[in-house]
Parts: C-alpha cells; sequence; structure tokens
C-alpha cells in the first residue's frame, strides 16, 4: 500500500506523542529522518479518489497536528509508494523543509473573504449569438463584451483599493500576506470575490480578530474572517513536493 502525506514537521520532544486517527480509523504514522517528521497513513491506490469525506478527514488530520505545532501541510493526493521512498525524501528534501518551516514558525494563517459591491447588469444578459446575420445584434454583442470588460477592470481596481486598505489595518499583525480576485463572473446574481491570506503569528491572533472588526465596520463590502488555520496558502513552495 502506498502511503499518502499529510505534513511535514519538526521532531519535537514537547510534543503530543499519539497522533490523530485518520479517515479510516487507523492511527496515523510518523517517520522520522533528520529530525523531521512526515504524518502518513498507509493507503490501496484504490481508495485515493477525492470525495468530501476523505477531503474532510485528511484536513482534520492536518488541522490537529497544527494545533500542538509547526507544520507544512500537503496537498491531498501526495502518494508515496514506500516507507522507505519517505525516507529518502526527507534526506533530499530536508534543507526545503526546514527553511519553509522555519517561514511559518509559531504562525497561522487568518482568511478573509470580500464579496464586492455591485450590479451584475447586463454582464449577466446573454449576447446575442455572433453568427447571426443582423448587423444591430453584431453590435449588441460588442457592446455587452466592452461593458463586460469595463466593469471587470472597474471591480479589480476596487479588490485592490480594498487590498490595500486592509493590509494598512492589519499592518504590524503579519508577517506575509497573498491575495486571490475572482473577476465579475457573466452568470446572473454573481459578485466578483477578493481573498486576502494573512501568516498572522499565533500570539496576534485576538489583535487580528479586533483590527478585522474594525475593518468590517468600515467597508461596504461583505467580508467574512475565518481562522485560525494551518497555513495552507502561505508556504512557500517547494518544487515538485507541494504548492
Amino acid at each position: 500500500m502506498s502511503h499518502l502525506v499529510y505534513c511535514i514537521m519538526r521532531e519535537d520532544p514537547k510534543a503530543p506523542a499519539e497522533l490523530p486517527l485518520d479517515g479510516c480509523g487507523r492511527r496515523v504514522s510518523a517517520l522520522a529522518e533528520q529530525g523531521l517528521l512526515a504524518a502518513v497513513s498507509q493507503i490501496p491506490e484504490e481508495d485515493i479518489a477525492p470525495t468530501v469525506g476523505r477531503l474532510q478527514a485528511f484536513a482534520a488530520v492536518i488541522e490537529s497536528l497544527h494545533a500542538v505545532r509547526t507544520v507544512l501541510p500537503m496537498r491531498y493526493g501526495c502518494l508515496v509508494p514506500n516507507a522507505e521512498r519517505v525516507a529518502e525524501l526527507l534526506r533530499e528534501r530536508g534543507a526545503e523543509f526546514a527553511s519553509a518551516l522555519d517561514g511559518v514558525e509559531g504562525c497561522v494563517e487568518m482568511s478573509i473573504r470580500a464579496i464586492l459591491d455591485g450590479d451584475p447588469g447586463t454582464a449577466s444578459t446573454p449576447p446575442p449569438c455572433c453568427d447571426s446575420p443582423d448587423v444591430s445584434g453584431g453590435k449588441q454583442y460588442l457592446a455587452s463584451r466592452k461593458a463586460l470588460y469595463a466593469r471587470q477592470t472597474l471591480s479589480a481596481k476596487t479588490a485592490d483599493a480594498l487590498g490595500e486598505r486592509a493590509v494598512a489595518v492589519f499592518r504590524g499583525l503579519f508577517v506575509r500576506h497573498v491575495s486571490e480576485y475572482a473577476p465579475l463572473p457573466s452568470g446572473p446574481c454573481r459578485m466578483p470575490v477578493l481573498s486576502l491570506h494573512f501568516l498572522v503569528r499565533r500570539s496576534c491572533i485576538e489583535s487580528f480578530r479586533s483590527a478585522f472588526e474594525m475593518l468590517d465596520r468600515n467597508e461596504s463590502a461583505k467580508m467574512l474572517l475565518s481562522g485560525p488555520w494551518p497555513p495552507y496558502n502561505l508556504v512557500q513552495p517547494v518544487k515538485g513536493v507541494f504548492r
């Protein structure tokens, strides 16, 4: 059976010795090499296809470990053929893992999702078929596309401005951040969404929440704060292994 890898950690004699259970009720194992640990479960490859239950169980293991130590979370589906290959991976990439762990040591991820103000308007109206011989239909099609692109540009500028204001509010409370912006979709009643992910020291979590409350009061966009999470979106990439 293959080994499903949940995360990479440092060996820590102060951390609880017992690891959490996986989605099948079996105890997760920790394979050690050069001061690093890989949290793994043995799993038949035919049982690896992602389902909601498997994804939730995978995330629960990572979150349980993250509650008591610093982890580098893996993507779901990271399979290694056997324990020997896991140890080899830790030896080969140990310096990269250690550096990535240094980058998130003692930190959590706090995430904000903001639904930007706007009215989909004509962006939700299907344009006429561009193959239509009707010239007026062609003009209407081009006008609708022009309007859509203008609205997307405006939404992107709005997202950038909101992101800058958020960073200013949280200044001094985070180590680094990343942002993701989903442009205005063409479907009806859908709004553009800005996602902000902050790497926050555990000691700053409550101050970060208080700052978010102030930001939320002063912004018209609908915002949701979630976390603390493992640093899913803030782990520095280690090429060929995760992210």
